[in-house]
């Protein structure tokens, strides 16, 4: 069962988008349990949930009304490591590939 502790913040103050998932709200709380609640920001209405993972911390789940591209982005700290948030964020919810509809590209390492 995934973490849903209450959202304290972003430890950092601040988020980057990290990937995109084809599946949207309704499909991440049936197969998962993530509770998405109804939001609105300058942007539009949302639905947003999360989870907490012990090694990257709160992972956000938010899809905007009227956003023009399918599918769910999941957002994360902008201090963790996208390499390693996309790695873990996929095994813990064990995605596949076509579950996927983008990332944020991978830092390669030197």
């Amino acid at each position: 069962m995934l973490d849903q502790r209450k959202f304290t913040g972003w430890p950092s103050r601040d988020c980057y988008p990290l990937m995109r998932l084809s599946m949207e709200p309704e499909e991440l709380s049936d197969k998962f349990g993530i509770e998405f609640v109804d939001g609105r920001d300058d942007l539009d209405h949302f639905l947003a949930g999360h989870i907490f993972d012990e090694i990257i911390g709160f992972v956000v789940f938010i899809r905007h009304r009227n956003a023009p591209q399918s599918g769910t982005p999941v957002y994360v700290d902008s201090q963790v490591s996208s390499n390693k948030s996309i790695e873990r964020i996929t095994k813990v919810l064990s995605l596949k590939q076509n579950q996927i509809n983008w990332t944020r590209e991978l830092v390669k390492d030197n």
